[in-house]
């Protein structure tokens, strides 16, 4: 039988959007749990006996389900049930909310071209909010973790090689605690110290000399970081002895010797064909590391810039290539453009960007992702020389992008705070890991995390771009 007066809502009913983190929230939602009961029932409608299979056991010790004294004994054996229910006939579940989500551009009312995300949540993937909220309880805490919603995580993150805090911005807005962050540039950090409040460690980290104790005492469950790429970047001298690509060295072994969960290393393409790559991995598989390795190219990650990233990400006992599932699923079906991800806001249609040499391009448009951002910025030259594969022609309102601008293309927010000299901005902008892509990478190692931690349920959340 189906309650009368149902009223569809965000979250599919009424009195269903509120803050379920409120305990006085809690017990007010009942059509919303009878619908949800009913559609689970239904799945099972041509096979009763089954689902009294998994319910009857603890049901039957119940006469009075008015009475709160009978129930709540059995609450705990209840939802363990319906876990159990679920879990094991996860194919038939069904499409239960939509739940709108309209992307504008930056923090202006403005709708982005592609605006709109929908979010479908299954009748099992819905009914995980209220197992969380009766597990909490049982517990006596205030606040539920929501399924697939990367709301909250209690991972505690440190960042190795920070710079000014593209991936640890990414984790941090994906729901991880960044306890502490250590990078050696002053500039960089003093930039980091402005928008972060959690500790960062002036710290030369080839210097570590087998002393891991003040990585170990902050207890990370994931180590991230970027080790410095100069030494096997296309845009560097792709010299592997130069001396920074041990660093990359370092982090392996900060990592084997802390034994956090998880790391996350992210570095240019190239390295993962260098020697020093071969080193890395051969001290991580040693102390007991799974790895997935995967190139990211940047566009398909919501960053409006073409910019491909080699990552490898591990886990303390876990098998090789665990999470490359979660990081090739997810990705874009288009590249992001400028357009895209800014609108009209920079106010021109081309951009000047200088080429590595005069056999490249050079002017761009804001309809297709921008270049790889890199560590200079340079005006244009005088006698700079049409090229044929520039979109535009060089005209006198043609104009380099600003620092500013270049920090968006890296995806930071316009509330982060650049201070310093033009030369080393720009540098650390470059340098940087765009803000979105660590979000991306974060997101991805959360749902495989909460996957690994009984959160079985595929397909609970559905985004799709329209």
């Amino acid at each position: 039988m189906q309650p009368e007066n149902l009223q569809v809502g965000l979250f599919g009913l009424n009195h269903s959007n509120r803050d379920f983190s409120q305990r006085e929230s809690w017990g007010k939602n009942q059509y919303t749990i009878v619908y949800l009961a009913v559609s689970i029932a239904h799945e099972f409608e041509n096979s009763r006996d089954k689902l009294l299979n998994y319910l009857q056991p603890v049901c039957s010790q119940i006469e009075d389900w008015s009475s709160i004294r009978q129930v709540l004994p059995f609450i705990s054996q209840i939802v363990d049930s319906l876990d159990t229910l679920i879990i094991e006939n996860i194919a038939i579940q069904s499409p239960l909310v939509m739940q709108p989500i309209w992307k504008t551009v930056g923090k202006t009312s403005k709708l982005y071209q592609n605006c709109l995300d929908i979010f479908v949540w299954s009748n099992f993937g819905f009914t995980r909010l209220f197992f969380d909220i009766t597990k909490r309880l049982a517990k006596s805490e205030e606040t539920i973790q929501r399924p697939m919603r990367l709301k909250s995580s209690p991972l505690k993150v440190i960042d190795v090689f920070s710079g000014c805090g593209g991936l640890s911005l990414g984790f941090q807005n994906s729901g991880f605690e960044i306890v502490a962050a250590f990078e050696n540039w002053k500039s960089a950090i003093n930039v980091y110290q402005q928008n972060f409040d959690h500790p960062i460690f002036e710290y030369d980290l080839s210097q570590v000399n087998n002393n891991y104790l003040i990585f170990k005492e902050l207890l990370p469950d994931v180590i991230i970081g970027g080790p410095p790429c100069q030494d096997f970047s296309s845009a560097g001298k792709r010299n592997e002895d130069l001396g920074r690509g041990d660093l990359s060295i370092t982090f392996a072994e900060i990592v084997a010797n802390v034994s956090s969960q998880w790391f996350v290393l992210e570095n240019v393409e190239l390295f993962r064909k260098s020697h020093k790559y071969q080193e890395f991995k051969q001290i991580l598989k040693s102390a007991g590391y799974g790895l997935t390795e995967k190139v990211l190219d940047a566009s398909l990650c919501g960053v409006p810039q073409k910019r491909k990233r080699f990552f490898c990400i591990g886990e303390l006992g876990g098998k090789d290539d665990n999470l490359k599932t979660y990081l090739e699923a997810n990705l874009s079906r288009k590249p992001t453009t400028i357009r895209d991800y800014l609108g009209n806001s920079l106010g021109l249609e081309y951009y000047y960007r200088h080429p590595r040499s005069y056999q490249r391009r050079a002017i761009f448009s804001i309809d297709e992702p921008s270049p790889t951002i890199r560590g200079v910025n340079r005006p244009i030259p005088k006698t700079y020389q049409q090229h044929p594969g520039d979109v535009a022609p060089l005209t006198s309102d043609l104009r380099p992008l600003t620092t500013r601008e270049r920090s968006y293309l890296q995806t930071f927010p316009d509330n982060f705070i650049f201070a310093g000299s033009k030369t080393d901005l720009e540098q650390m902008i470059g340098n940087a890991v765009p803000v979105k892509l660590a979000e991306y990478v974060a997101k991805c190692l959360l749902m495989y995390i909460q996957d690994q931690n009984k959160y079985h349920i595929s397909n609970v959340m559905i985004s799709l771009t329209v």
